[in-house]
């Protein structure tokens, strides 16, 4: 088992040591140059995990910075940007809007028969909803119940 992590931990490290050749700009035969005449091989599988995590520290030190990718639940993605609606113009909540409130309010867990209409009326004094700008209240609000109750803990989702 434990060889079996080894060739995995090895593995993310190839691909860290691609990732940073190609961040610093050099050429295959560089990279190979620079193989050979530290680890005396031709390839980057060849090497050991410490002769891996030395060749990483190296590149670092020739000015590679890894990035951490930020991995977040699907429901907490931003959402494309869309032009401001004037202040005069009422649409109604789209079909798109209205399917998100019913998907959001089915994986809530409501303490009472009539929750969702309790919560309506109680935070937004409305007893459904008719307009863009309601449903798209409603959906924000629903959002950050579903990430409370579910414990979402998303990095790309700033408190506010």
């Amino acid at each position: 088992m434990a060889e079996r992590n080894k060739t995995l931990m090895k593995k993310s490290w190839l691909a860290v040591i691609h990732v940073a050749a190609v961040q610093l700009g050099l050429t295959d035969e560089e990279y190979r140059a620079i193989l050979k005449r530290r680890y005396g091989v031709r390839s980057a599988r060849d090497l050991t995990s410490a002769q891996g995590k030395d060749l990483i520290d190296y590149f670092k030190s020739l000015g590679f910075l890894p990035v951490r990718r930020v991995r977040t639940c699907t429901r907490c993605l931003p959402r494309p940007k869309r032009d401001a609606i004037p202040m005069d113009v009422v649409y109604p909540a789209s079909p798109g809007q209205l399917a998100k409130i019913k998907r959001l309010r089915d994986d809530i867990k409501w303490w009472t028969v009539d929750g969702f209409s309790g919560w309506l009326k109680r935070y937004f004094n409305i007893e459904r909803i008719q307009t863009s700008i309601e449903a798209s209240q409603v959906i924000y609000g629903l959002l950050r119940l579903w990430r409370s109750q579910n414990k979402c803990k998303c990095s790309l989702i700033k408190e506010g």
